[in-house]
């Protein structure tokens, strides 16, 4: 053997050792990370991704038919004990269908390292409460932050002395070739294909054909402004309002001007909208405290809306 040919050897040797090695028996956590991470700032992780790629049986085989315009809005919330948490709220098509789905994560000491929860699932052909005792470790492996970044998440429950489950999630902020490409090789280079390349493998996500979703303008470039503050503006349009409760109990109003002749179309993602009487009815039914302005749908049947909590919340707790 020449001398360029051992130290080619030797260097592919060292490459193949810095993967990390895992197995069937015990759940990595912490330690499944990108050496750096150490430093992940849990507020530099908030916003809409789109999910590029998946190995998770909650998503696949539980809804047998291809997986579509699965998506995740993330922010951070408080519970009342002071516990910060992320809130995900996750939205999956099966069969044509929306599943919208309320994700809590609770925050830990280690940066990065959640503690998951659902309280009511929305899974198809699940009972609502099938997991809603169930813990599920998560471990944010690999972060890219900025307008075009990612998140590598990664699930996994142990029972009984060996790995039940696990969840690998490729979460972007752009729905390109390159994104998953550059997501896949991070998630490879920490060992996750021991995982993810068994069983029903690691799936992609078509986002073709999704009216559900934001632009990919809009998730790298959010309204930062109210939109639709006082009356409305542009001829033709008339302010409505809808107060919902996301699944962890905290209620929103949220308002807008839509031109009154689509107003049979807006439901699919609006629902419960109600014709105003007033120029603010958020103000009117207490929600004073302004959260942010979001698009959702798209054109020619997409809608524009502000976003209003209570001054002071009542956050379920969950433990």
């Amino acid at each position: 053997m020449s001398l360029a040919q051992a130290v080619l050897v030797a260097l592919c040797a060292t490459a193949v050792a810095q993967v990390p090695q895992w197995n069937d028996t015990k759940c990595p956590a912490w330690e499944l990370q990108r050496p750096g991470m150490e430093n992940f700032r849990i507020e530099e992780l908030p916003g809409f991704y789109y999910e590029l790629a998946f190995h998770d049986i909650t998503q696949y085989p539980l809804c047998p038919g291809k997986s579509k315009c699965i998506t995740s809005q993330k922010s951070i919330a408080t519970h009342t004990d002071g516990v910060k948490y992320v809130n995900d709220t996750w939205n999956l098509q099966c069969f044509g269908h929306p599943y919208p789905q309320t994700l809590l994560f609770n925050v830990t000491d280690e940066p990065g390292f959640l503690h998951g929860y659902v309280p009511t699932t929305a899974i198809p052909f699940l009972p609502k409460k099938v997991v809603s005792s169930t813990v599920f470790p998560d471990t944010v492996v690999d972060f890219k932050a900025g307008p075009e970044g990612w998140a590598l998440e990664m699930q996994c429950v142990e029972l009984l002395g060996g790995v039940k489950f696990v969840g690998i999630n490729y979460y972007s902020k752009l729905k390109t070739e390159a994104a998953f490409q550059e997501m896949d090789k991070a998630a490879r280079a920490r060992g996750l294909g021991f995982y993810m390349d068994k069983g029903f493998g690691l799936r992609r996500v078509d986002h073709s054909n999704c009216p559900l979703e934001p632009t990919e303008a809009e998730v790298t470039n959010p309204e930062e402004e109210a939109c639709c503050q006082g009356a409305c503006k542009e001829n033709g349009k008339e302010k409505y309002w809808s107060i919902a409760a996301s699944m962890d109990g905290t209620k929103h109003c949220g308002e807008c001007c839509m031109d009154p002749s689509k107003y049979k179309l807006y439901p699919i993602f609006e629902q419960i909208l109600t014709k105003s009487t007033t120029d603010s009815p958020c103000e009117g039914f207490g929600y004073t405290k302004y959260g942010s302005t979001v698009t959702r749908g798209s054109d020619p049947v997409d809608m524009t809306l502000d976003l209003y909590d209570l001054p002071q919340t009542n956050l379920l707790i969950v433990i």
